[in-house]
């Protein structure tokens, strides 16, 4: 994490406004080779020229450099930067509201009652008295997840479009697996929309830390495990329903192992790549006798 002492952050900054010429499509091209790497926060600046991107540890940040100084030297200047704490997480967390994605509403704590103006909290109990004879099944579900390096705070296409998947997929009386699993969101949600139980498994202490938090906050830790570590060391039975928000790369290298948690008759949902690496994601699991059942866009990304 950042160094608590000195107040410093690792980052890295990312000055395109040297070139006259930069492409319209430059932006989003970074956004994907940021989804590739450990950023905890981008922050765009002066017009669409400048981003600085936050880092958790110096040597995430120095990785990142490595990596994109090669790929975007022709168009824009690599810097690593310590940047002093002048607040700046705290200003950038108190910006982020409730989203709505069909049916859940996800929330930092901070707007926690601006949220359940939209539906009732998956940490109650039960549903509120005032809610009458509404029929349970269709109400909005709250989740609370707090802003941290954990990836997912509905903030973010691929997240969404998860949660969209999630809503249209059968998920009673199933088991869920979520790989790489960030803030723990998309597990959160699925217990809270009906599953009976899922398993939280990333590679990062930090991301698995988070998660913890979040499922304790919302009171499913007697149906949500957290576990750290890799597709190697999971050996749970295959799930009904499978997630996997990850990396177009990261699915075609891990292809086989995904494909092996879903049960028979069991449902795979994929998200974290564009529409021009969908081939090579459908590709992938087509070869493990996955085919594409339903698709769900939004902006350049695909779930």
């Amino acid at each position: 994490m950042a160094d608590e002492a000195a107040r410093r952050w690792p980052a890295v900054d990312i000055d395109a406004g040297l070139w006259s010429a930069l492409p319209a499509t430059f932006g989003d091209r970074l956004a994907l080779l940021l989804h590739d790497l450990d950023e905890v926060l981008a922050v765009e600046e002066e017009g669409g020229t400048h981003w600085r991107v936050f880092f958790s540890t110096p040597a995430a940040r120095d990785a990142a450099v490595a990596a994109l100084a090669p790929v975007l030297r022709d168009e824009a200047a690599v810097a690593p930067v310590d940047v002093e704490d002048e607040g700046w997480a705290a200003k950038v967390q108190a910006t982020l509201g409730p989203v709505r994605v069909g049916r859940f509403v996800i929330t930092p704590p901070w707007a926690a009652g601006e949220a359940c103006a939209l539906g009732w909290n998956v940490a109650d109990p039960a549903p509120p008295a005032a809610a009458g004879t509404r029929d349970r099944a269709a109400r909005p579900l709250v989740i609370e997840i707090e802003p941290s390096t954990g990836f997912g705070t509905g903030h973010h296409q691929s997240t969404r479009l998860c949660l969209r998947a999630l809503e249209a997929t059968r998920l009673d009386g199933r088991t869920v697996i979520d790989v790489g699993t960030g803030s723990g969101v998309l597990a959160i949600a699925a217990v809270a929309a009906g599953a009976a139980g899922a398993v939280a498994l990333d590679h990062d202490p930090d991301a698995v830390s988070a998660a913890r938090d979040n499922v304790a906050r919302n009171l499913v830790g007697d149906r949500v495990t957290t576990l750290v570590g890799g597709l190697s060391s999971l050996s749970t039975p295959p799930a009904g329903v499978v997630l996997a928000n990850l990396t177009a790369n990261i699915l075609r290298r891990f292809g086989a192992a995904i494909a092996a948690l879903v049960a028979p008759e069991g449902v795979l949902i994929v998200s974290g790549f564009t529409t021009e690496q969908v081939p090579l994601v459908t590709e992938t699991f087509a070869a493990h006798g996955l085919g594409e059942d339903a698709r769900w866009d939004e902006d350049d990304w695909v779930a």
